[in-house]
């Protein structure tokens, strides 16, 4: 930046401040209404962004309710508890069943007869086992002919079928112990049976002695493979687990007990729990999103002050479509439930929601149908086009999404301005002290003038 050396020896002035001074006087009122434009679109930015949010949240609230499958929830009980476990889909219709549990499904356990050791030598040969039609061919030699090494062989042998050899130290009923091998399968039902055959390297496969001991006729059954056996309404099912699946169409039943002589009553009804916790969910979204506005968009008279967004179309056309789609009436619904206020959902003086969960529930009891055509038909459901509405205001590409990148745009423009002013007021500032550097060149010259003159009126006054 150009300036004299010493800028006012000339003219006596203290140049730097007046610059200064006038400079900032020049640059003062345009800095003011840049400050001024930014601050005004920083509160619009953060008020839209809220209101962005918050729409977010509130589809958060519709999730559930323009679901099909809330309204067709249903409840399922027993007369009789620790029998079984119940569990109803959507899909299941209401109704009351008479069931029997007769017998449970169970696993095999099998043991051997008690040995010394882990270390005793059981014998050689060849151990087969049969599980239903497959087998399986276990080679018992040298290496593995105790009843750890057989344990292990069994481990390996027959893993991938769920069924596991461990090696118990038990009381021998003689004051003493021994140790037995207990055979256990994971898979219950009668087609999970498992039996043990042996071609014995002494010759006699059916003997207990040697590799024979392992033959299913030497074996301890401690649990039967069986199926679950039950009746309802009279008729016999069977399940080779306990867990029995759409028997009953769309009802998951667990059996934990059996006893022929209990009949049980099952009762499966609709359940209109998660619909009214759903609809009191949106009702409370709403009425949130309703709070985000919180002045926002309107006039306040007392303070003479205005809301951040009053005017902005994006949030009066927001607001506009929120309105309809509350009055919206399903004209091709035939019973009365066919609008919010009609099953219980009122609009206050503030904009809030009000929800009247009694009349809710008797909208659902006499047409649950019709209540839930409002909220979830294609197109036209409440909380469908609610759903639609706040999505497309808030995604990533939405409605207020382009409204705040336009928004940011005009705080990068004003960023542009303060630039140009800055520019502006550098060449002001040049332009002064160049003006004031003329200044201190002619006083300088007029004081050294007037000096001159001083000295010549001096010495004529003298002579």
């Amino acid at each position: 930046m150009a300036s004299i050396q010493s800028p006012g020896i000339g003219s006596g002035l203290d140049v730097n401040n007046i610059v200064e001074s006038l400079v900032e006087a020049e640059g003062a009122p345009a800095r003011q209404r840049l400050d001024s434009r930014e601050a005004r679109l920083q509160v619009q930015i953060s008020a839209l962004g809220a209101l962005k949010s918050a729409s977010s949240d509130f589809r958060s609230s519709l999730s559930s309710l323009k679901t099909t499958s809330t309204f067709n929830t249903r409840s399922i009980t027993a007369n009789e508890e620790g029998f079984v476990s119940l569990d109803a889909g959507t899909a299941s219709v209401p109704g009351s069943y008479r069931m029997k549990v007769l017998e449970l499904a169970q696993a095999q356990k099998s043991a051997t007869a008690g040995f010394a050791s882990e270390a005793v030598e059981v014998g050689t040969g060849t151990l087969t086992v049969a599980i239903g039609e497959k087998t399986i061919d276990i080679e018992v030699d040298e290496s593995n002919n105790n009843l750890s090494g057989l344990r292990d062989a069994i481990n390996d042998a027959l893993a991938g079928e769920g069924i596991s050899a461990t090696l118990l130290n038990v009381d021998d009923g003689e004051g003493g112990t021994h140790t037995r091998m207990l055979i256990t399968s994971e898979k219950s039902g009668a087609d999970q049976a498992i039996t043990f055959s042996v071609e014995d390297a002494d010759g006699n496969n059916t003997d207990a002695t040697g590799l024979s001991a392992l033959a299913t006729e030497n074996l301890e059954v401690l649990s039967e493979a069986k199926d679950a056996i039950v009746e309802i309404e009279g008729l016999t099912v069977t399940s080779a687990t306990n867990k029995l699946e759409n028997v009953i169409d769309g009802v998951t039943i667990e059996l934990t007990k059996a006893d022929p002589d209990t009949e049980l009553e099952i009762t499966i009804a609709e359940d209109h729990t998660e619909v009214i916790e759903a609809v009191g969910a949106f009702v409370e979204g709403y009425n949130a999103l309703i709070a985000s506005f919180a002045g926002s968009d309107s006039y306040n008279s007392d303070s003479e002050q205005a809301g951040a967004l009053l005017g902005d179309a994006s949030v009066r056309s927001f607001k506009l479509s929120l309105s309809r789609i509350l009055g919206t009436i399903d004209r091709e619904a035939e019973s009365a439930f066919s609008s919010l206020p009609a099953i219980g959902i009122t609009t206050n003086e503030d904009g809030t929601l009000t929800l009247d969960n009694s009349k809710l529930e008797a909208g659902l009891n006499n047409n649950r149908e019709d209540v839930l055509n409002l909220f979830t038909r294609e197109d036209v459901g409440v909380a469908v086009q609610l759903d639609d509405l706040a999505y497309n205001y808030s995604r990533f590409d939405g409605v207020f999404t382009t409204r705040l990148d336009g928004l940011e745009a005009r705080v990068d423009d004003i960023a542009d301005d303060r630039i140009d002013l800055q520019t502006r007021l550098d060449a002001a500032e040049l332009r002064y002290r160049a003006q004031f550097e003329s200044l201190d060149q002619l006083m300088s010259t007029l004081t050294q003038t007037g000096s001159f003159l001083s000295q010549a009126f001096s010495s004529d006054s003298d002579g």
